[in-house]
């Protein structure tokens, strides 16, 4: 698969970026938080922003950002690479049956292995 670039303005809502994403990888899902040390605490569902939050509201303006999608990146570059750009604290998670699971223990996973892991859970 070649890589795609997801890109981000300031202009848009995290769902647009949720869903570009997710494009790429279906088996993956990127949620936004309000800050970074809820990222860690096992009840952060509720400091999950809601999809349809404007990123303008959330951090200061920056120009438009493109992250390379590559398949051997890995899920902390991944995730460093979108707050060094813009300032948003992400996690992401891994399909598996019908949950989805914090990929924490499994940062060092390309985002290709941790797809087709989550494709492989899902057809159980």
């Amino acid at each position: 698969m070649a890589p795609c670039k997801l890109i981000i303005t300031h202009q848009q809502c995290l769902a647009d970026i949720i869903r570009a994403f997710e494009t790429q990888f279906p088996y993956l899902k990127l949620a936004f938080y309000k800050k970074h040390d809820v990222l860690i605490s096992v009840n952060s569902k509720t400091e999950r922003l809601p999809g349809d939050t404007k990123i303008n509201t959330l951090v200061d303006s920056f120009n438009e950002v493109q992250i390379l999608l590559q398949t051997q990146k890995r899920v902390f570059e991944l995730i460093e690479e979108i707050y060094t750009k813009t300032g948003l604290y992400a996690q992401l998670f891994r399909k598996s049956g019908r949950s989805w699971l914090k990929t924490t223990l499994t940062d060092d996973w390309t985002l290709e292995r941790q797809n087709s892991a989550g494709y492989e859970l899902s057809q159980i």
